[in-house]
């Protein structure tokens, strides 16, 4: 696991995310009807498959929102993600941006991994969080406020950056190739 984080470091500038020389692109979702939902769902769904290749790297607290603002559901997301040691209540800024924690996942995760996307792109947390995938040398990171980015050390490898992200999917699902 310590070469996930390695791996990151090395893929993704963390001073600046869109100035990394391994930055394929972009999800952003328009912010009209469920867009969080949609956003969540567009990243969960199209690696389903892959999640017990992929590790979680994150450095996650509560952001000052408080828990009064959140739905009950949101609530139940927020207690389930802090047992899980994915969310650190009470973190300090710097330590925020200096000490990353590194979580194996695996596909029973999914319901956990769409719930703790939701808690980050709705803006109920403050900090980052990555999956990597260190076979395929790929790196997703969930931005606050709609939108999913994408590194790889392979889209200096490709004519087409586009191809490395098809072929991080399952098999079965190609309708998204001939978009």
């Amino acid at each position: 696991m310590n070469n996930s984080l390695k791996l990151l470091k090395r893929i993704v500038n963390l001073q600046g995310y869109g100035n990394s020389l391994y930055f394929i692109g972009y999800y952003e979702s328009v912010p009209f009807g469920e867009w969080e939902k949609e956003a969540t769902d567009l990243f969960v769904n199209f690696f389903s498959q892959k999640f017990d290749e992929a590790v979680l790297v994150c450095s996650v607290t509560q952001s000052v929102i408080k828990e009064d603002f959140l739905s009950n559901e949101e609530r139940k997301y927020l207690r389930d993600m802090v047992s899980r040691g994915w969310i650190e209540l009470n973190r300090q800024d710097e330590d925020i941006h200096e000490r990353f924690r590194v979580y194996p996942l695996d596909n029973d995760d999914i319901q956990a991994v769409r719930s703790l996307c939701e808690l980050i792109i709705k803006g109920h947390t403050y900090g980052h969080i990555f999956f990597v995938w260190e076979k395929d040398q790929l790196v997703v990171y969930i931005l606050t406020r709609m939108s999913v980015s994408v590194f790889s050390l392979l889209r200096e490898q490709r004519e087409n950056p586009q191809d490395l992200i098809f072929s991080a999917k399952p098999p079965e699902s190609d309708a998204l190739k001939s978009a």
